[in-house]
């Protein structure tokens, strides 16, 4: 029914666990097969291709595909939905659920075509799997703001040496160690500053994957008010606990108010003019 893609499974593989798919024009013709198709029974979204390695696929005149397990018996059968990936332009109308997609420049897929929005948000976030993990959407997600957490916060859930993949927006920093913070050492340590995104903690030397047991979130505003009491429209300088202080340079201070030295000169002329005249008025006058 689906075109033969046995020769191509190797394509995806080799691409590694991540990466990105740049073309014009009409969508590659394998890519029918590399369509997202979301299971309305189990939530389990995946390729085309892959739905076809442990199941038998029958379209449906609504657009849906009826998936069928090959190998086991006695599992019930899943009704499938297409995701869209991207700016759809296929080829010709998709009336059968499969036709040409055309993918967004740049969009990053899993080596199984999944494009995740996951790693977003204005808080830390801890992952049980790797972004590059078929079970990643399976998994549990914490969000957790500025704090210490350990016991009481990773032992819950079995989330001790669980974490596989942390997201750090920006301002935040994460400190994590590998045993809880009050055993006799810390052991290994990580510190990750955001804004950052680890997809996979068992990537690299020392890799942090299902080894934390402590985290210490810190947050500092990335772009903090550097003004609050508005000194600027005073002439005056900012001091380090946000208050007023000096005037700014090139202003004195007059009758309280910082005045700009030129405005003080000219005052200063007037005031002798205006006394200048004062005098001759005084001297014509006893004349």
């Amino acid at each position: 029914m689906f075109e033969d893609f046995e020769n191509r499974s190797g394509f995806w593989k080799d691409l590694g666990s991540n990466f990105t798919i740049n073309y014009s024009g009409d969508a590659p013709s394998f890519l029918t097969s590399g369509e997202m198709w979301q299971s309305m029974d189990s939530g389990t979204t995946q390729t085309l291709a892959a739905w076809e390695d442990g199941w038998v696929l029958t379209n449906n005149p609504d657009g849906t595909i009826t998936a069928n397990p090959k190998y086991t018996s006695g599992l019930p059968s899943e009704t499938l939905v297409k995701v869209p990936v991207g700016p759809q332009s296929p080829k010709s109308s998709p009336t059968s659920g499969v036709g040409g997609v055309a993918l967004d420049s740049s969009a990053v897929f899993q080596a199984k075509g999944v494009k995740s929005d996951e790693f977003t948000g204005d808080k830390v976030i801890i992952f049980q799997h790797c972004l590059e993990d078929e079970n990643f959407s399976d998994g549990w997600k914490m969000s957790l703001g500025a704090g210490e957490y350990d016991r009481e916060t990773l032992t819950s859930g079995s989330k001790n040496d669980q974490i596989s993949a942390i997201y750090v927006p920006e301002g935040y920093t994460v400190v994590a160690h590998q045993n809880y913070i009050d055993d006799a050492e810390t052991g290994e340590t990580w510190e990750w500053v955001g804004p950052t995104s680890k997809t996979c903690l068992a990537d690299g030397s020392g890799a942090a994957n299902d080894e934390i047991s402590y985290l210490k979130i810190t947050y500092e505003d990335p772009e903090p008010d550097a003004d609050p009491n508005d000194c600027a429209s005073e002439n005056r300088a900012v001091k380090s606990d946000k208050t007023c202080g000096a005037c700014l340079t090139g202003y004195s201070l007059v009758g309280g108010k910082c005045i700009a030295d030129e405005e003080e000169e000219e005052t200063d002329w007037a005031m002798w003019g205006m006394a200048g005249l004062a005098i001759v008025a005084v001297l014509f006058g006893m004349g």
